[in-house]
């Protein structure tokens, strides 16, 4: 299936009397408050489980100076990559933010 812009589809439509008149307006896209709350607590939530399961499993990072800078580096590596391609998704900027914090020692 092709992308096509909302005009166009409009377009199409009117050709085909399925619509008259003007095409409606584009909508608003930000979520309501409450939504983007709760995606803000998923978002916190699921990094701390993340990071919960990386300190378990993986202790020798925390005792070794040369893994924790080499993880520490990465970590905020996959924050900077989470913020960049994530523009205006809530749960992946709080989940990036929290990563980006986490990292802090």
């Amino acid at each position: 299936m092709r992308n096509i812009s909302t005009e166009q589809l409009w377009h199409r439509l009117a050709e085909a009397g399925l619509v008259i008149g003007e095409s409606a307006p584009m909508a608003d896209r930000h979520s309501p408050w409450f939504v983007r709350a709760m995606l803000g607590f998923a978002g916190w939530l699921g990094a701390l489980f993340l990071f919960g399961f990386v300190g378990v499993s993986l202790q020798f990072i925390l005792t070794n100076p040369t893994a924790s800078l080499i993880t520490g580096a990465s970590v905020c590596a996959a924050a900077a990559f989470i913020f960049r391609v994530s523009r205006g998704k809530d749960f992946a900027v709080q989940f990036g933010l929290a990563v980006s914090f986490a990292d802090r020692r």
